[in-house]
């Protein structure tokens, strides 16, 4: 009995060793076809939650590479409109100081109407597509076109929204500006103050835009020169109180509370210039008193030094203009140095997680394959071991 019970032992064990052979090569086989260590988490729980941290981890970088795209695309939309509403501008102002030559009174014709079409440009640039049925510049609104010009303005219809994405763990950035803040948000004249000469006035007395010189003096309100007689004059704020009273000199400077202005030309009892705190004027209204400036036809002195000191006044707007667009510009290029920064961590950030990935979750190929070559080996070996015990006359009286 106990001979008998001790062969049927070693059958079994010869037996069990053979399957957990076969069982080890088969998932050595496995590993060598998917590449993976593990098949399932139950094969190692450690292992398959650590995948699945570093999987979510990629996924996030993902996400993160496509809202730097967007980001950069739109972001690189707008500069090009940037830089044909620069292009506009610089052609109108070409046109105001053509305008305000003497010697091209004949051509004004021709610069309203090219000036009219550079408007219906600038608003037609202002109302560029963002390449997803949208519009760039309408803010949250970005389905509606935010300009709308009619015979005398330009409306906004969008708003002032700013819509940023996150291209970074710890970092978002706006993916464009609002056409509020573009075209609207501009402080006229100086940026401190602007000058304008009245219709009435029957002088020929120019004014120019000015110039601050002592900004912890100037007190922003709307203040007005009006000549008394040809030669004396009197500053007067928006309240009618008195600031300063004087005596003009052609070609003189007229200074009080931190600012001066140039006037030139003779004065008439009467003319009157008003001085006003800057305010914001859209990029649109500039170009249409510019417009409205141009149709006129000076027909004498006072009428023509009226216009001159308009024009004045529209060439100082146009350079605040100019210098907002380029401060928009440089915004905007500051924004893509941060995204193409940003787009390299994240990709420096994806290696490293997909080195780690590949660490936990991939099998070495050169070991595996050395490994699966020896439990063949070893399998065919147990193989033939168990068909040798099979063989003695002991198992065969026992079946």
């Amino acid at each position: 009995m106990s001979g008998r019970i001790s062969t049927q032992g070693i059958y079994q064990q010869a037996l069990a060793a053979m399957l957990a052979q076969q069982a080890r090569l088969a998932d050595t086989q496995q590993q060598v076809s998917t590449g993976r260590r593990f098949a399932t988490a139950a094969d190692d729980p450690v292992a398959a939650s650590r995948e699945l941290d570093l999987t979510r981890s990629m996924d996030r970088i993902d996400q993160l590479q496509r809202n730097i795209s967007v980001a950069s695309h739109r972001l690189g939309l707008e500069d090009n409109a940037l830089a044909e509403v620069t292009d506009t501008l610089q052609r109108v102002r070409e046109l105001a100081i053509m305008a305000n030559s003497d010697s091209n009174d004949g051509s004004r014709d021709i610069v309203v109407q090219e000036l009219d079409e550079l408007l219906n440009h600038l608003v037609q640039t202002a109302n560029a597509s963002d390449g997803e049925g949208g519009y760039l510049f309408s803010g949250f609104a970005s389905n509606g076109q935010p300009f709308l010009r009619d015979n005398t303005e330009v409306n906004y219809r969008g708003d002032q929204g700013q819509r940023f994405l996150q291209i970074g763990p710890e970092r978002r950035v706006a993916d464009g500006d609002s056409g509020a803040e573009v075209f609207r948000f501009i402080r006229n004249g100086n940026g401190t103050f602007s000058t304008s000469a009245a219709a009435a006035n029957t002088g020929n007395v120019i004014i120019d835009n000015g110039v601050l010189s002592d900004s912890s003096a100037w007190i922003p309100d709307d203040y007005s020169i009006e000549f008394i007689t040809a030669n004396d004059y009197e500053v007067r704020d928006s309240g009618g109180a008195l600031v300063q009273a004087g005596t003009y000199d052609d070609g003189g400077v007229i200074g009080f509370l931190g600012i001066e202005v140039g006037l030139e030309g003779e004065a008439a009892a009467g003319d009157r210039f008003d001085i006003s705190a800057s305010r914001n004027q859209d990029i649109f209204a500039t170009l249409q008193n510019f417009l409205e400036a141009a149709e006129g036809s000076p027909g004498d002195n006072a009428s023509r030094a009226v216009f001159h000191s308009d024009m004045n006044s529209v060439l100082a707007d146009l350079d605040r203009a100019l210098e907002h667009i380029s401060t928009t510009r440089t915004r905007v290029g500051t924004r893509l140095a941060a995204i193409d920064d940003q787009e390299r961590i994240n990709a420096d950030a994806r290696i490293s997680v997909e080195a780690t990935l590949s660490d936990v979750r991939d099998v070495d190929l050169i070991a595996a394959a050395s490994r699966l070559d020896l439990e063949r080996v070893s399998l065919q070996a147990a193989q033939q071991s168990f068909l040798r015990v099979q063989n003695l006359s002991l198992f065969r009286l026992l079946g």
